[in-house]
């Protein structure tokens, strides 16, 4: 499953041609993802002036001009494809954006999710805050909120194994199994350990 790097790589592969691009088309060729996507995706997005891309957990976040947001979630095995030039479908593609940047270039850019465990939503900005895949995210692990004092707090009464513990994305947005075995792996500490039993320094690692 794409990951935190993973996503923020897409997020700045895609920041390169989107921010102030148009949407001049939309095509969904399978709405039955995950969660079904929305119908106002093709009509809402089209015509669309798309600003600079940013990653909140593992979802993908474009905001637009007219204060939308369109979210994208790579599930398992989702990937983006940018495309430039002429392109014929592939098993798998789910959503296109045909769109124009400011520069006067066009390219696709294709949602291909083999497994369908992603998703494609669009929405008004000011439901970001109480969107269902959003509303729950704990701390984002490259920022200043993730210390010592919150993750004792998020501990407290808590006898999980740590690993679980940082996979949680209610306490820590982004990670998933692989980093989560790495970050446990260089701390020193066993995955099966219980979070009960860390003490500050273990914290301190892990963060």
């Amino acid at each position: 499953m794409p990951e935190l790097p993973e996503v923020e790589t897409v997020c700045i592969a895609l920041s390169k041609i989107l921010n102030n691009s148009r949407v001049n088309n939309v095509e969904i060729f399978r709405k039955d993802l995950r969660w079904n996507i929305n119908e106002n995706l093709e009509t809402g997005l089209k015509e669309k002036i798309l600003k600079k891309p940013f990653r909140r957990g593992k979802y993908i976040l474009i905001p637009t001009s007219k204060e939308h947001i369109l979210l994208i979630h790579l599930g398992m095995s989702g990937i983006i494809k940018i495309i430039s030039g002429e392109y014929n479908l592939s098993k798998h593609d789910h959503v296109k954006l045909n769109i124009e940047t400011k520069e006067n270039k066009y390219f696709s850019i294709v949602y291909n999710d083999p497994r369908r465990f992603g998703y494609v939503d669009f929405f008004h900005i000011n439901k970001i805050e109480n969107h269902f895949l959003l509303n729950k995210l704990g701390v984002e692990p490259l920022e200043s909120g993730f210390t010592v004092l919150y993750l004792k707090k998020r501990i407290s009464k808590k006898s999980q194994c740590v690993k679980n513990f940082i996979m949680d994305q209610n306490i820590i947005a982004g990670i998933g199994n692989i980093y989560a075995s790495e970050i446990l792996h260089r701390a020193n500490i066993h995955p099966l350990r219980t979070v009960d039993k860390l003490k500050k320094e273990h914290l301190k690692s892990i963060i």
